[in-house]
């Protein structure tokens, strides 16, 4: 007897819809995980970080808000774009995006120089209330003032997300630094104005840049640097430091900048994705930065042998008295080459609840 061929062909065709069915739903995977815009984003610090981990934490939710249309690939140590040439990097479209530390591009962007010009922030002597009304008032600042949103636009930026900082104190390599005559005669890592009050007290001030911190204190280089604890880690300055003095002489800012271009590439909805996220990243930033950073920064000090000395409340007015005159000297010097200065400085002492540095 014949056997039927009818039960060969099902087969066949089982096996080949089967293949169709499998073919498609790979390709569509495959598909699904190639992103609609990858972005490159650059930061002059180290991975592994609480930094690292509160600047990231915005890419991480683009991408998950985006189901994936955006990816971001991440340069770090400055590999992609050095960390004093991020503005003009990213309006060059080196990278799409990188987040800048303000204290070393303070003469680069209106913002930078106004959130590091001390005399307006008050410290509260609080660090994770210092951090929130940084970040709060940086995000409110950056939303409100045209004359920032104009400068950025000039040089083919466009402000992403404003983080915010954290006070900046003092590591000692090996001298308690208990006074601010202590100053006199020693040499201090410390960047912008914070050097201009080095040197008001008598010290020397020299310009390192982050990775340049280790060696400057174990060698003698310098003999205190301006930055904090959680802002060393990543660098491991608990190493070669012998002291930590809390005092407040300034402040380390951060934000994030987007090239233009890369911008307005974007679709609107993914547009306003970037936008909602930089709603909430001034909180999410203090939180993982200041309140889970600070005291894991902290323990690893102590673990290290670093004593915490104290630090008189009359040493930090001294200090602010100093500073005070010193927003008003950037305002006059922004003026110089032809930006509004004094504007932008009104409305950072507005946002701060402060009264007008020049009258209007």
């Amino acid at each position: 007897m014949k056997r039927s061929r009818f039960p060969k062909t099902i087969s066949i065709f089982c096996l080949i819809s089967m293949v169709v069915i499998i073919s498609a739903i790979l390709d569509s995977a495959q598909g699904a995980e190639k992103p609609d815009f990858n972005l490159k984003w650059s930061c002059w610090s180290a991975p592994g970080s609480p930094f690292a981990k509160a600047s990231t934490w915005p890419l991480r939710e683009v991408e998950k808000r985006t189901n994936g249309r955006v990816k971001f690939e991440e340069y770090y140590l400055g590999t992609l774009v050095p960390g004093t040439q991020e503005i003009s990097g990213v309006g060059k479209r080196m990278a799409d995006t990188a987040v800048l530390f303000c204290p070393m591009n303070r003469e680069t962007s209106l913002l930078a120089g106004v959130v590091t010009a001390p005399g307006v922030p008050v410290t509260t002597g609080d660090v994770t209330k210092d951090c929130y009304a940084m970040a709060r008032n940086m995000h409110k600042m950056a939303k409100t003032s045209i004359e920032i949103q104009e400068d950025f636009a000039k040089k083919n930026l466009r402000l992403l997300w404003a983080q915010g900082g954290m006070p900046r104190s003092l590591l000692c390599a090996k001298i308690p630094f208990k006074k601010v005559d202590d100053f006199k005669g020693r040499k201090t890592r410390a960047l912008g104005d914070e050097a201009k009050m080095v040197k008001h007290f008598g010290g020397a001030a020299v310009g390192l840049t982050s990775a340049e911190e280790y060696e400057g204190l174990s060698r003698g280089i310098v003999d205190f640097c301006v930055d904090n604890p959680v802002g060393a880690l990543p660098w491991k300055l608990q190493e070669v430091t012998k002291y930590w003095t809390p005092m407040v002489i300034g402040y380390a800012t951060f934000f994030n900048i987007m090239n233009l271009d890369t911008w307005k590439a974007l679709p609107k909805d993914i547009q306003q994705i970037f936008l909602d996220v930089a709603e909430e990243f001034p909180d999410k930033f203090t939180e993982i930065y200041a309140v889970d950073g600070h005291p894991y920064a902290l323990k690893v000090f102590k673990e290290a042998g670093v004593t915490f000395l104290e630090w008189p409340k009359e040493e930090q007015a001294k200090l602010d008295a100093a500073a005070t005159p010193l927003a008003k000297e950037w305002a006059e010097g922004v003026e110089k080459r032809g930006l509004p200065g004094k504007k932008v400085l009104n409305q950072w002492a507005e946002v701060w609840g402060r009264k007008p540095v020049f009258p209007e």
